[in-house]
């Protein structure tokens, strides 16, 4: 829980590429809200009885009663990051890229130095994950089976660039900035590679399927996956399940206010470090 009294977890729900957050709540509960709101409530027998003044609040007999004052809502840890990278998430949105991606229309030169970028992205993240995988507050969130990506990214390097393609591709300049923030992190608050890895991994997994069928559509990719490794889980076997089991542990991380506060601050370094890329590739697309 933050300084604010707000989980951490809320603030981390928004996604990586900026298109989709989730609600803390189901449409179940939405439902049974608004039913407690606008129902009527069924009228009050009269009353036979004579009128008694009513007690006054605070009081019995006269005597005044110590009355405790209302305990904050209890929130995990992922509302807060959602609610703390709203402004980064809306950002996103604006990049002319993303929205290319959506519609199927990026040229498979810049979608192969995307997938360039995000190798050595991914590469460094998953390295300080690993190196760091005892740290007590990374323990419980590392999954490196169902989770890296580095290997499914160099496969679709490789289909688009060819064998050799990491003698030819470079990471762009913002990427390089990206992963020194990583090894930064990594050696000083290791702690903060928890917003990076929730922001992405929750991310591909939330849309990654819809991102899988823009990237065939528009690259005309064949049906068997080629090109499109990145996007498919193959550990995973409910997409759903290991969210909420993700956010679960997120939730009962043991993070002070202090720290919380720091993740929060470290999400939104994450957003905009991604937000930079994206502007990056609108640049190769001639926006």
């Amino acid at each position: 829980v933050t300084s604010g009294g707000v989980p951490l977890l809320q603030a981390l729900e928004t996604r990586t590429w900026g298109l989709w957050i989730h609600t803390t709540h189901s449409e179940d509960d939405d439902e049974e809200a608004a039913e407690g709101q606008n129902s009527p409530r069924p009228p009050s027998e009269p009353s036979t009885s004579a009128t008694v003044p009513p007690t006054p609040p605070g009081e019995e007999n006269g005597v005044p009663i110590p009355v405790a004052a209302p305990a904050p809502p209890v929130e995990g840890l992922a509302e807060k990051l959602k609610m703390g990278t709203t402004e980064a998430h809306k950002e996103a949105e604006t990049v002319h890229f993303v929205r290319e991606f959506i519609k199927g229309k990026v040229p498979r030169a810049v979608y192969g130095q995307m997938v360039v970028n995000l190798y050595y992205v991914y590469e460094a993240m998953e390295e300080a994950l690993e190196a760091c995988s005892d740290h007590p507050l990374i323990e419980d969130l590392h999954f490196p089976d169902e989770l890296n990506r580095k290997e499914t990214l160099a496969k679709d390097a490789e289909y688009f660039l060819g064998e050799d393609w990491q003698a030819h591709y470079l990471p762009s300049p913002v990427t390089t900035e990206y992963v020194a923030r990583l090894g930064d992190i990594r050696s000083k608050s290791p702690e903060l590679l928890i917003p990076h890895a929730y922001t992405r991994y929750l991310g591909d997994l939330s849309g990654g399927q819809l991102l899988k069928k823009a990237a065939q559509r528009g690259l005309k990719l064949p049906d068997d996956g080629s090109g499109v490794q990145f996007y498919i889980f193959r550990r995973i076997k409910d997409n759903k399940k290991f969210k909420n089991m993700y956010r679960a542990r997120l939730d009962n991380l043991k993070a002070d206010a202090r720290t919380a506060d720091r993740m929060v601050a470290e999400a939104n370094v994450a957003f905009g470090l991604n937000t930079k890329m994206f502007k990056e590739l609108d640049r190769l697309m001639g926006f």
